[in-house]
């Protein structure tokens, strides 16, 4: 309810995050303890700071058409 996604939504994406090495997982009891993997977050902000925007300053989207 806090995210306002059915419970099988956030299973999958925590599943797919863990997959990816994002996240880890430890079984506690009935439940699993997530947490985030800060190697995985160091390599995916190396990334983001190494993009840059286009040299010409254009958008890669297209204008949004005005309303009729």
């Amino acid at each position: 309810d806090a995210v306002g996604l059915a419970q099988s939504t956030v299973s999958e994406h925590l599943r797919i995050l863990k997959r990816a090495g994002v996240i880890t997982g430890e079984i506690s009891g009935p439940r699993v303890c997530y947490a985030l993997n800060p190697e995985a977050l160091s390599l995916l902000a190396g990334f983001v700071a190494s993009l840059r925007a286009p040299e010409n300053d254009s958008c890669c989207l297209p204008e949004p058409k005005a309303a009729i």
